[in-house]
């Protein structure tokens, strides 16, 4: 894999042409910076959007002011992103981003039943919390 990310370097591999470049991606071969050096919502992100990719699986993410789901609509994954939150304000705001779709839940259980609805079967869990040092990336069935 080292031979591909020196084919690669200063090539985009993810995101948008209007967003940053992810020069960190490529970092181990340029000798800029370390992938260590990120931080772990941007390290989970990216990890979270390879996984959904590789499963062709949605992506779903809990979140209280939708950073992380904010986070993995920069990498563009191929496929949607289920972002559940509690706040309506969040919600109305993360519709804004490509591919995530916000659901408005009160608890897990409704949550739960909103992606049986919305035919998520197999799918990608990203829970990421800065109050707590837990940080979990779950292939989980709904």
């Amino acid at each position: 894999t080292e031979k591909a990310l020196e084919r690669a370097k200063g090539v985009r591999r993810f995101g948008s042409a209007n967003s940053e470049p992810i020069t960190w991606i490529a970092a181990t071969v340029a000798g800029e910076t370390n992938a260590q050096d990120k931080p772990m919502p941007e390290v989970l992100a990216y990890h979270a959007t390879t996984m959904s990719n590789t499963l062709a699986s949605p992506i779903v993410c809990r979140t209280r002011g939708g950073n992380m789901p904010r986070l993995i609509s920069h990498y563009r994954p191929n496929n949607l992103v289920y972002a559940l939150t509690k706040d309506p304000a969040v919600q109305r705001n993360l519709s804004l981003y490509n591919g995530i779709v916000p659901l408005l839940v009160k608890t897990d259980e409704e949550g739960t039943a909103l992606l049986k609805a919305h035919g998520v079967g197999l799918g990608v869990l990203v829970e990421c919390s800065t109050k707590s040092a837990t940080n979990v990336i779950q292939i989980k069935n709904f």
